[in-house]
């Protein structure tokens, strides 16, 4: 919550994901296949830890966080995944430095509903770039955001850059309730 308070336009959280959010997540994703998953926005770790749970010993996997408290966290909580701290922007950067030219899977748990359209935007386009055909990018949303403005061009944005979106249902056990984002490129 601090760390929130502290950067409201980069943390949207106010507390960890929930369980439930974080199996609907990775049950949703094609982790077991994946030989390249990226995460963006680790946080404290959640997803992270259900991830590294979920991959085969063979895939690559890394996660981006521009928040050095939360590479930190993550860290401690998975001291053998690869955590950098860098932007969501750099997807193509740190694929390169792994040898890689794509990812099959990536999942994020940044507050997208807090940019603005034009980070949106260049994030995204990072992210299409970034996979592989048919790759998978999987996000969620707080069933507030579709109310708001940056939410609504969220939505608006996935359309214009993926072929396939689909969204869960809700996860009502989780503060606040959330969905999932499922898109293929």
């Amino acid at each position: 919550m601090k760390q929130s308070l502290s950067e409201p336009k980069s943390i949207g959280a106010i507390t960890e994901s929930s369980e439930e959010l974080t199996q609907c997540i990775v049950s949703m994703a094609s982790l077991h296949s994946a030989k390249t998953v990226i995460e963006l926005g680790s946080g404290t770790g959640v997803f992270t830890e259900e991830i590294v749970n979920n991959i085969r010993p063979d895939t690559l996997f890394f996660a981006l966080e521009t928040n050095p408290h939360f590479v930190e966290k993550t860290k401690e909580r998975c001291p053998d995944a690869l955590i950098y701290h860098a932007s969501a922007t750099e997807i193509c950067r740190y694929l390169e430095l792994h040898g890689k030219k794509n990812a099959d899977t990536i999942i994020s748990s940044l507050p997208f509903a807090s940019f603005d359209e034009e980070l949106q935007i260049k994030i995204l386009q990072e992210i299409r770039d970034s996979l592989s055909n048919n790759g998978e990018f999987l996000t969620f949303a707080y069933i507030h955001s579709i109310l708001l403005d940056e939410g609504k061009k969220f939505a608006k944005q996935l359309h214009a850059h993926f072929s396939q979106i689909r969204k869960s249902e809700i996860i009502w056990k989780n503060m606040p309730p959330a969905f999932v984002y499922y898109c293929k490129k």
